[in-house]
Formats: C-alpha cells, structure tokens, sequence
C-alpha cells in the first residue's frame, strides 16, 4: 500500500479512525529530503572530532547553513518545489529534526536539552497538517 495514501475505517461509536499512520517523526521527515539530514549526520560526528571550543560551535553552524541550503537547492531542482512557503516549511521542520538530535545547539548552549526541540516538532508536525507536503517526484 501506497504510505500517501490512508485507509479509513470505522472506530468504536462511529468514530473514525485512521489506518497505517505514520509515526510524527516519519512525518516530519516527509516535509523534507532525507538526504538532506543525512548530510548533517554525516556531518556532524566528523566535525566533533575534527573541532573543539569555539571553532566546534562555529564549525557546526555553518554545517547546518550548508545543510539548509542544500534543501532548499534540493526541493527545488530535485523535487521541483516552487513555493516558497513550502521550502520554508521544509526548512523549518529540518532544523527541528536537526534540533531534536542537538546539532550546534548542543555545543553552543549550556544545558540546551533535545527534549524541548522534539516538543516543538512534535507540535509543529500537527499543525504541519494543515498544509501540502512537498513530495518526492
């Protein structure tokens, strides 16, 4: 079965429920290409080791720019996005996932916690609803 397409069914009392929903985090990811997180992550373990102090923090910001870009080129020439309103959305829910893992956010702010940016994504993917994903061509 097609992951897009959902299959409806009647729940107890008449509610209706839906059947094969992915997961939040898988609908986050959907928002945005995977390949551009998976450049982060590739990323980001090198430049740990590769830096420390205040060259790992600057280090791992400019990464996240590169990795923003790259989405932003990818929904476009990949995925043939045109509305900016949807790259946005794409780019916004991509730094929440990179937030959720701690990215630079980790190294420049003491005490930072992922569980707060996993809060926010989770929000943020439930009002997400209300918009059209960028799809995968």
């Amino acid at each position: 079965m097609d992951r897009n397409v959902l299959r409806h069914k009647r729940g107890i009392a008449g509610t209706e429920t839906l059947e094969d929903e992915p997961p939040a985090h898988e609908k986050l990811l959907k928002y945005f290409p995977e390949a551009a997180l998976a450049l982060y992550i590739g990323a980001d373990p090198l430049i740990r080791q590769a830096a420390s102090g205040n060259a790992l923090k600057v280090v791992l910001w400019l990464a996240l720019g590169a990795v923003i870009v790259f989405c932003w080129i990818y929904l476009s020439r990949t995925w043939k996005v045109d509305a900016v309103s949807q790259k946005l959305i794409s780019v916004t829910a991509l730094v929440l996932y990179v937030a959720a893992i701690g990215g630079p956010f980790t190294a420049t702010f003491s005490g930072y916690k992922t569980v707060w940016a996993s809060i926010l994504a989770l929000f943020f993917t439930a009002f997400m609803a209300f918009g059209k994903a960028p799809t995968e061509p």
